[in-house]
C-alpha cells in the first residue's frame, strides 16, 4: 500500500509539473504572439499616417483594424473604437460597383480618378453602390459622399426636381436607413461633400453606399465617400 501511495504521489506531482510548464508554455506563446501583432500594427499604422486619401489607406485600416480585434483589452495599442473612418473611391472598383459609370481620370482631384455616369432607366441608374461591407462597431455613423455634376447641353434643369439621391442601404435585408435627394442647386461642377447620418446597430450588417440617378439631363461624377463614426 505504501508503494502504491507513492506510486499516486509520484504521478501527481509529475502531472503538477507538467501543467505548470504546459501553463508557461502558453503564457510564453501568448505574449509573442501579442508582440507580433503589436508590430504589425504598427507597421500598418505607419503606412496609414502615410497614404492618407489613396486606396492603400483602406488596406491599411482594415489591418489596424484586425489586429485591434485581435489583442486583449490590457495591450498598450490603443484601440480604433470611437475614431472609426473608412473611405471608398470611385476609381477603385471593387469594391464598389456601377451600372451606369465610367472612370475618368482627374489628375487635380482627390485620387485622381472618378466615376462619371448619367441617368439611362429606372433598372439602370445606379452610379455607385456597394462595397456591402461591415463596420467594425456599433454606432452612429455620417456617410460623405464628394459629388459634382454638370447639366448636358440644351438642357434646362428644373431647380425643385432632384437629379440624384444618396443613400445608405443594409444587404441582407434589403433596408434602406437613409436617404437624401439633390437638386440641381446643391449638385454642381465643383466637387463637394453630401452628407447622410445613419446608425449602425449590428456588426454582422453589410452596408452599401449609393449615389442613384433620378433623371436625365446631368452628369454626375463621384470621386469617394467617407463614413465615419460620430458617437456610440
Amino acid at each position: 500500500m505504501d508503494a502504491l501511495n507513492f506510486a499516486f504521489g509520484v504521478i501527481g506531482v509529475l502531472s503538477f509539473g507538467y501543467a505548470v510548464w504546459v501553463n508557461r508554455q502558453a503564457e510564453s506563446t501568448r505574449r509573442l504572439t501579442n508582440r507580433l501583432t503589436t508590430s504589425i500594427r504598427d507597421l500598418a499604422k505607419s503606412i496609414y499616417d502615410t497614404n492618407r486619401d489613396t486606396t492603400t489607406e483602406g488596406y491599411a485600416r482594415s489591418i489596424m483594424q484586425i489586429c485591434d480585434s485581435l489583442l486583449p483589452d490590457a495591450s498598450d495599442t490603443p484601440p480604433l473604437v470611437g475614431r472609426v473612418v473608412v473611405r471608398y473611391f470611385g476609381g477603385q472598383m471593387p469594391p464598389l460597383e456601377t451600372a451606369v459609370g465610367q472612370i475618368v481620370d482627374l489628375a487635380d482631384i482627390g485620387a485622381g480618378r472618378v466615376i462619371r455616369g448619367r441617368y439611362i432607366s429606372e433598372s439602370r441608374k445606379a452610379l455607385v453602390y456597394g462595397p456591402r461591407e461591415t463596420l467594425p462597431v456599433r454606432g452612429s455613423y455620417r456617410a460623405s459622399f464628394r459629388l459634382a455634376a454638370e447639366a448636358e447641353p440644351d438642357v434646362d434643369l428644373v431647380a425643385e426636381e432632384p437629379i440624384a439621391r444618396i443613400e445608405v442601404y443594409v444587404y441582407l435585408r434589403r433596408e434602406k436607413l437613409a436617404a437624401r435627394d439633390l437638386r440641381p442647386g446643391e449638385l454642381t461642377s465643383a466637387f463637394d461633400y453630401h452628407e447622410v447620418g445613419f446608425t449602425c446597430d449590428s456588426v454582422d450588417d453589410l452596408f452599401e453606399y449609393r449615389v442613384m440617378l433620378l433623371r436625365p439631363g446631368a452628369t454626375v461624377s463621384f470621386e469617394r465617400v467617407t463614413v465615419y463614426r460620430i458617437s456610440d
